[in-house]
């Protein structure tokens, strides 16, 4: 007979990745370990049996991060860290979940174990030279996010809570005011979190900022409600509510377990935490997973204990955001609750409303603390109330939101008749609906990066002057001008996107519109829409939520390779990927052209994208411009996430792991890198990009084309974006802007070589989060004087081959690796030299990666890779390349008996 087992879910906070786990008994012990992140991420671990994991919803936001210890997945999106795997130590080899992502668990309640592990990470993270000196540091385990306490951590609440976010995060608490702290690296190797279902209603009042390499938590902003909100408070409240705003949002929480030297020279017990049982009550609910264990506490929105109090806090302890009902007395002793845990529940008011009238229900009789309501034509007032200021200026105090309704004229609750009670319950409903529609002109537009608020006159008056004033020749010295305007207009479209509808984000989308318009007039008269007086909205709408898929620009001149590479895709590596083909109109690719290529692929699942049908040719002259059409495809195809390929790309691993990549997870764009070639060799390049790029960004300053100057910094052979992050749109319609016509032929194609460097361009100038892959291009090719190459070739050893000469590989292309080193795919189709000799296929046997280029004199000329080890492809690799090779051959034969390619020979 099996032994019963018990059932867990658990998740992260967002939920986008969950899982089931089914152990033996009750988790009434867990393991922590003595390892750096460990200790930064506070890890409780479970090893569960063999088979007795299970995912059940996986987005693909995962991400990995090992350290010498320890291989930890956490998500990308909040934060949360729910698997490892120790390298080292009692539990290495052991599969891990973390127990503070299962439901139900209260961790306050477990005793875990500490294995001792040596921390071992050759990890030296100091104080960045200031005055005052710091006093602690807190730094994630990579060291890129870092922030200096500049006073005594004795002067400091310590507070820990066990609420849905915080127990994730194991998030410990301390709150400086934000002239007590210098932070580092926030913008450029972090993400921000702002809580279950804030992406979606806008309601972004304090971020969780983790590492985007490590994921560890390091500290918190506060952002609040919008300043206009103050406006909605009697006058005799709004200068106290404001005072208090001010104070809160002034400070900047830190999270103890991010400190250096945490379990080594400064101990946890020796802090004076102050422990609350704040509990989850209704985050499984809005999760949409089945409830666990559930706890009260100040924490739940929906708490009927909590009223308003104007008692004094001692300084620099943490603020709370709670939603509590209205009372007709107030409470003497204050509520301290969790930052996170409330926020989005402020408009969650119908669930109060009938608790409400359920407790007057089993009361029997009106209580002094129920509330009655009144029959007017303004039934219920939704007003956000804040604390007195107390006794001293720098105390911060809490945010408290509460429906106020009034007075029943007449009658109390507790005579009312059923029906009366349901007729007046329905109105309150709609009347509060009503209510928030109102306050969504004030409320919901934020900008967690930004300061708080949004001055809409002044974005009116700024989106005329780029009317006003648009980009006019010589292009070249307009680069800069065009990105700092991209990267505004993308700033508008996300705060736009983060508000509920509203005369706010009407005024920001026209803004937006206006501005698009005479920044890119390519947007302008679209064919399909030629009177749209949105034509960036309409564009928008063309990919949002469409999911992922293929774009690949095709007409006459690549049709051949084109038929190559949908063959592989789905025969050979059996992508399921939906995939759309671009086109520049019939001449470019006539219907009986497509037909063929659609032949093609066996699934069906693929699509014509008329790009002409999208934009205008008149700026673009796409015909004409070659590469040119590679943006604008991008921009208008129906996919949210797409991977722009070219059409002699090949391929070794479904391309659909381009989107699990590190790079594209963490920015939402994702690069390739050219080859290192002509160091100190386009002066004149180098000089305009430095006088354009006045900002560098500190993706920019680790491109060894910018600190070095090698001569081309991207392959463009695959692109991948996610149109979804506005500041990714941005860049790429600044990179659609150089590759207009006028643009082009004054500078994009004459300092570079066509759309290569467009891409990371348009990205940096318009302020946009972008990532290469790690290394510079690799080669793929063939051990030079060498006969027919067999499987059997002998990997060399530190750069030397089997004769003891430097080891050397060449081809006529370019390969790319994954995050993993790779093999991921390489440009220039399956023949071993398309512009020498059309119909020869060969099969490549090694590849190189980090050597020296040594670069062909002529494109009939093969360049080699020199200095460094040469590695035999393997023979999953060789099956791959080998099936491809055949599918492209019967691609030829059924495009030659169509008449559509011209024949052999």
């Amino acid at each position: 007979m099996a032994m019963a087992r018990i059932a867990y879910r658990g998740n992260c906070h967002c939920g986008r990745y969950r899982y089931e786990l089914a152990l033996p008994q009750e988790i009434a012990e867990t393991t922590a370990c003595s390892c750096t992140i460990c200790v930064k991420k506070g890890y409780l671990w479970v090893a569960p049996p063999e088979g007795s994991f299970r995912v059940v919803r996986d987005d693909g936001r995962l991400v990995e991060y090992s350290s010498k210890a320890l291989r930890d997945k956490f998500c990308g999106h909040c934060g949360t860290g729910v698997t490892g795997e120790h390298i080292v130590g009692p539990l290495q080899g052991q599969f891990l979940v973390n127990v503070r992502a299962i439901q139900g668990v209260n961790p306050f309640k477990l005793e875990p174990h500490v294995t001792n592990v040596d921390t071992e990470d050759d990890r030296h993270i100091v104080a960045v030279a200031g005055e005052p000196p710091a006093q602690h540091v807190f730094a994630c385990h990579c060291g890129k996010i870092q922030a200096e306490l500049l006073t005594p951590l004795s002067e400091q609440q310590v507070k820990e809570d066990n609420c849905s976010s915080c127990v994730r995060n194991a998030y410990i608490g301390v709150y400086p005011t934000k002239d007590q702290v210098r932070t580092h690296g926030q913008e450029e190797y972090s993400f921000e979190y702002f809580g279950l279902g804030a992406e979606e209603t806008g309601r972004k009042w304090g971020g969780v900022v983790h590492c985007s390499t490590c994921g560890v938590f390091v500290y918190n902003i506060i952002y609040g409600p919008p300043l206009s909100v103050f406006d909605k408070l009697p006058p005799e409240r709004k200068a106290r509510a404001l005072e208090a705003y001010h104070r809160n949002v002034s400070l900047l929480p830190l999270n103890v377990r991010a400190i250096e030297g945490l379990g080594r020279g400064v101990r946890l017990g020796s802090l004076g935490i102050e422990r609350t049982d704040e509990g989850t009550d209704g985050y499984a609910e809005r999760l949409g997973v089945a409830t666990g264990k559930r706890a009260t506490g100040p924490c739940n929105a929906l708490s009927r204990r909590h009223s308003f109090h104007d008692e004094p806090r001692p300084v620099n302890q943490a603020p709370t955001f709670i939603v509590r009902r209205a009372r007709r007395q107030t409470s003497s002793k204050p509520q301290r609750g969790c930052l996170c845990a409330s926020l989005s529940e402020v408009w969650r008011q119908r669930k109060l409303h009938q608790q409400t009238w359920t407790d007057a229900r089993r009361s029997g009789k009106p209580q002094r603390h129920q509330p009655t309501m009144a029959a007017s034509t303004n039934a219920t007032q939704l007003a956000v109330h804040f604390s007195n200021a107390g006794r001293d200026a720098t105390q911060p105090h809490s945010y408290l939101c509460a429906v106020q309704p009034q007075r029943l004229s007449g009658r109390d609750l507790d005579g009312m008749p059923r029906i009366a009670a349901a007729l007046i319950a329905i109105v309150l409903c709609l009347s509060f609906n009503a209510t928030i529609r109102d306050l969504a002109d004030d409320v919901l537009f934020y900008d967690g990066r930004v300061p708080i608020g949004i001055d809409i006159d002044n974005v009116t008056a700024t989106a005329k002057h780029f009317a006003k004033t648009t980009v006019q020749p010589p292009y070249k010295d307009q680069f800069w001008l065009v990105g700092q305007r991209s990267r505004m207009l993308a700033h508008w479209l996300h705060v736009a996107d983060q508000a509920g509808p509203s005369r706010t984000r009407r005024h920001l989308l026209l803004a937006s519109e206006r501005a698009a318009a005479a920044l890119f007039p390519f947007l302008k008269s679209s064919p399909s829409r030629p009177r749209s007086s949105t034509p960036l909205a309409d564009l928008r709408s063309r990919f949002r939520g469409g999911g992922r898929g293929i774009v690949i620009p095709v007409g006459y001149g690549n049709l051949r390779y084109a038929g190559h590479l949908v063959v592989a895709l789905r025969e050979v590596l059996e992508c399921q990927l939906p995939i759309e083909i671009a086109y520049a109109g019939d001449i470019d690719l006539d219907e009986e052209r497509r037909n063929a290529l659609a032949a093609l692929d066996a699934t069906g699942n693929i699509k014509f994208l008329n790009v002409l049908s999208v934009f205008a040719d008149d700026t673009l002259s796409l015909l004409a411009g070659g590469w040119a059409i590679k943006p604008f495809g991008l921009l208008a195809s129906r996919f949210e996430q797409a991977i722009l390929v070219d059409a002699d790309a090949v391929f070794l691993q479904p391309p659909q792991v381009l989107f699990e990549q590190r790079p594209f997870a963490t920015t939402g764009a994702y690069l390739f890198h050219d080859r290192l070639l002509w160091q100190h060799a386009f002066a004149e390049r180098h000089e305009w990009w430095r006088e354009q790029i006045r900002e560098p960004s500190a993706a920019l300053n680790q491109s060894l084309v910018w600190t070095d100057d090698y001569a081309e910094e991207c392959d463009s052979g695959v692109v991948v974006a996610d149109k979804a992050r506005t500041e990714v749109l941005g860049g790429l319609l600044h990179a659609a802007w150089q590759n207009t016509r006028d643009v082009r032929d004054e500078v994009s194609y004459k300092l570079t070589y066509g759309d290569k460097e467009t891409w990371w361009l348009g990205l940096e100038l318009a302020g946009s989060t972008y990532e290469f892959e790690k290394h510079y291009g690799s080669m793929i090719g063939w051990r030079p004087k060498t006969k027919p190459p067999t499987n059997e070739t002998v990997q060399s050893v530190k750069g030397k081959d089997e004769d003891g000469d430097e080891a050397r590989v060449c081809s006529f292309v370019i390969a790319h690796a994954d995050d993993e080193d790779r093999l991921l795919w390489y440009n220039g189709s399956l023949l071993k030299n398309k512009l020498a000799d059309p119909e020869a296929y060969d099969v490549p046997t090694d590849w190189m990666l980090d050597g020296r280029w040594e670069k062909g004199a002529t494109k009939q000329n093969m360049s080699c890779m020199a200095g460094a080890q040469a590695t035999p492809l393997d023979d999953g690799q060789l099956a791959i390349l080998r099936r491809s090779i055949d599918g492209a051959r019967r691609a030829d034969d059924a495009l030659r008996q169509k008449g559509v390619i011209p024949k052999a020979g």
